[in-house]
């Protein structure tokens, strides 16, 4: 209750101490913008505990006092109002203003007395005319402003303000006695309002304001659109070229200077292609090796912004990220990724965008943020916006050389913080199995739409031998985790064989483990054989060998007979002499046949054992091959003509394959190897010039011409045979005209005389 009094007593004693209060705030204007002019006169009181005992009037004297004119309101109480109509003199040159405030109930009053000159205290009329433009193309973001001062010539202060939809703060400008300004730094192809408002130089009152609008001028966009060092995404390399998305942040339309067009995109100075103005990210193919400079410009009529660029490093130079997961949780959200343990990075810039509706791509711009190097981070949504589900989330590792890698955008599946996952379905044993193994099969977890997804992050094999009863005993349980990327099948090596193993599969994602599946029971296969089964097949693989070669031997060999390739004959070699040394009567019939003439040639003897002997003769050509007989018998002597150099062989070495179809009474080889007797022996001899002896057992080889002697001694030519025709051989004595003479012939690619 003492302190209600307390405060009684201090509002008693702030509204009692004086009768009547000074007045404050005393102002009078003389208003020319209302109709019809006004002076007014405003004042402040103060506060009294009974107001209604407070009277108050005022007296207006526009001519220093010899005329007065009261208030015309007959209640006043803190403002008072005349017209022209109550003073026609309103606008004299001064005025005087006399308050009296009377307390009715103390009986006390004072009196407040001002003097106005009217220039101070008038409010002029707002100006009639305001005119504002660009001042040229070169100066787009200039302007020149004019408008009308105070009629009559009086010195007129004016403030000019601009305003448009990039001022937060009105640009003013103060002007004394001029009614002109030019005014830069505006943006240009921009909506101005300019606000006027005089009044007389040094008065108190400005005019009410007066305004218009105006465009400045269009240029080329001024800003280039932003991009940073991680705003592309790209693909794996293909036939040498990648996939790369470059993003951009659109230019600030302060800085279009005009409606944008496009945006344009380069790739090392020259032009890819175009992008509406509303587009934040175009796709290109680029080379896999080398770097590679992106740049983009936005576009307007009258010409393009700055370049914008980033590099897009080799695909030898980033490090690849394998995969970023995005797991919400209320107003959080987690990020991991996953492939950057083993790499020297600085830092990772985390990236965000809001999605299209269909489609996992960006429809705006992406915004990016730096962090330390880490393989999670946690965002807020203060930091990203209020519809978490409406973003798409990405990641950018920047290495040691600060090339970053560019953004790989999290999994398509949005997961769920700390959910649980589910059971696996389809856990079988595969039928092949190597040996002393099992290999165990599943059905992966798939993303479900609309649903709290855990992310799987590993598969957890659990695996037991069984006992009696089909459980695992938990001091014998085996465990190994494999990695849930695209892995849905595991081989459990060294397992003893033919025990029986008891195998289930769970889910685990970063924090939480799944139940565990139905378990499946299998035995490992062991086709080992044993040492002894080896050993026995080896000894029968070389025994199977052995035999099949030994068939393959005997098929040769029957095959070789069956086509008389191993056939020999022997040829018994007739003795050759010197023409020269023939005893005369051995040849009656031919022994003055004329011998070629062809004696150039010059032949090696050849021994038999392959040793070449030359011939010390300048002519070793034969002359013919001549029949004769003697006693009753016939005999061949060997006299061919050369053509060519031919060579001398030993008989031995003359292929004895002799042809057996002859049609007249061919040279078999049973004929050829009887034995002979002294007396049915003919001396045979050799006609060569120069009385070369060739030794026993050697002949001559040389071209052959087929000739036909006659009793006459002339002979007929038939075909000549070359020496490279390799023909059948045959010998056979021909006998002509039944007179017991026989030719001897040999039809082979070289002929060898006998």
């Amino acid at each position: 209750m003492s302190d209600f009094f307390k405060v009684l007593n201090i509002f008693y004693l702030h509204f009692s101490d004086e009768d009547v209060r000074n007045v404050t705030d005393f102002q009078c204007i003389l208003d020319n913008t209302s109709n019809p002019q006004e002076f007014r006169c405003n004042w402040n009181l103060g506060k009294y505990l009974n107001p209604e005992y407070v009277d108050v009037n005022i007296i207006l004297s526009v001519d220093n006092g010899q005329n007065s004119v009261n208030c015309p309101q007959k209640k006043i109480r803190e403002q008072c109002v005349w017209t022209e109509h109550d003073e026609p003199n309103i606008n004299s040159m001064s005025k005087i203003v006399i308050l009296n405030v009377t307390n009715l109930e103390f009986k006390t009053s004072k009196i407040f007395r001002k003097e106005f000159w009217t220039q101070n205290i008038s409010k002029p009329a707002p100006p009639n005319f305001i005119n504002a433009s660009s001042s040229s193309l070169e100066k787009c973001g200039c302007a020149s402003i004019t408008w009308a001062t105070i009629p009559g010539g009086v010195n007129t202060t004016s403030s000019v303000t601009l305003m448009s939809q990039w001022n937060t703060v009105p640009l003013s400008h103060i002007v004394n006695t001029d009614s002109s300004l030019e005014v830069c730094n505006l943006v240009p192809a921009t909506n101005y309002i300019v606000e006027i408002k005089i009044k007389p130089v040094g008065g108190m009152y400005y005019s009410n304001t007066a305004d218009m609008d105006f465009e400045t001028c269009h240029t080329a966009p001024s800003s280039a659109p932003h991009m940073e060092a991680s705003g592309y995404f790209s693909r794996d390399c293909a036939n040498g070229d990648r996939h790369v998305v470059v993003y951009w942040e659109k230019i600030n339309q302060k800085f279009h200077n005009g409606p944008l067009l496009e945006y344009k995109v380069f790739v090392d100075d020259a032009e890819v292609g175009a992008r509406g103005p509303q587009e934040v990210s175009f796709s290109l193919s680029i080379p896999c090796e080398g770097q590679h400079n992106v740049s983009v410009r936005g576009c307007n009529q009258q010409g393009c912004s700055p370049k914008a660029s980033i590099l897009i490093p080799s695909y030898r130079e980033t490090v690849d990220l394998q995969r970023v997961v995005m797991e919400q949780s209320g107003s959080e959200v987690h990020l991991t990724w996953f492939g950057t343990e083993n790499e020297a990075l600085t830092a990772v810039d985390i990236a965000w965008c809001k999605m299209r509706p269909a489609g996992f791509k960006c429809k705006d711009e992406i915004h990016i943020l730096r962090s330390e190097n880490a393989n999670s981070i946690v965002l807020h949504q203060e930091t990203i916006g209020p519809d978490i589900d409406e973003y798409l989330f990405g990641v950018a590792a920047i290495n040691n050389r600060n090339i970053s890698s560019g953004v790989t955008w999290q999994d398509e599946c949005r997961y769920v913080k700390n959910a649980v996952p589910p059971a696996v379905q389809h856990v079988s044993l595969l039928p092949s199995l190597p040996k002393n193994s099992l290999t165990i099969s599943w059905a992966p977890i798939k993303c479900d739409s609309g649903t709290n997804n855990a992310y799987i992050n590993q598969y957890q094999i659990i695996y037991c031998q069984l006992p009696t009863a089909d459980t695992c005993d938990t001091s014998d349980v085996s465990m190994v985790n494999v990695s849930a990327w695209g892995i849905t099948q595991y081989i459990l090596r060294d397992l003893r064989p033919d025990v029986e193993y008891g195998v289930m599969v769970r889910a685990l994602s970063l924090t939480k483990e799944g139940p565990q599946s139905k378990m499946i029971t299998g035995r490992p296969n062991n086709n080992d054989l044993s040492e002894e089964q080896v050993v026995g097949i080896v000894i029968g693989s070389i025994f199977v060998l052995i035999f099949v070669a030994a068939g393959c031997f005997c098929v040769v060999r029957q095959v070789r007979k069956a086509l008389h390739l191993n056939e020999k004959f022997e040829i018994e070699t007739p003795s050759v002499v010197p023409y020269r040394d023939t005893p005369s009567g051995v040849f009656p019939r031919y022994h003055s046949l004329a011998l070629p003439s062809d004696r150039s040639s010059r032949l090696p003897l050849i021994t038999a054992n392959g040793t070449a002997r030359h011939s010390s003769s300048d002519d070793s050509s034969y002359s013919e091959v001549i029949a004769i007989e003697q006693e009753g018998e016939k005999h061949c002597v060997v006299n061919s003509t050369s053509k060519s150099n031919g060579g001398t062989l030993a008989l031995d070495d003359i292929p004895r394959q002799i042809s057996k179809d002859s049609r007249h009474g061919s040279m078999s080889p049973t004929s050829v190897n009887q034995p002979t007797t002294p007396d049915k022996t003919v001396q045979e001899k050799e006609l060569m010039s120069n009385a070369e002896f060739i030794p026993h057992g050697y002949a001559k080889a040389t071209a052959i011409n087929t000739r036909c002697f006659h009793e006459n001694g002339s002979f007929d030519t038939g075909e000549e045979n070359s020496p490279t025709d390799l023909k059948e051989s045959s010998c056979q004595c021909n006998d002509l005209s039944g007179s017991g003479n026989c030719l001897l012939r040999f039809e082979l690619g070289l002929s060898y005389g006998i």
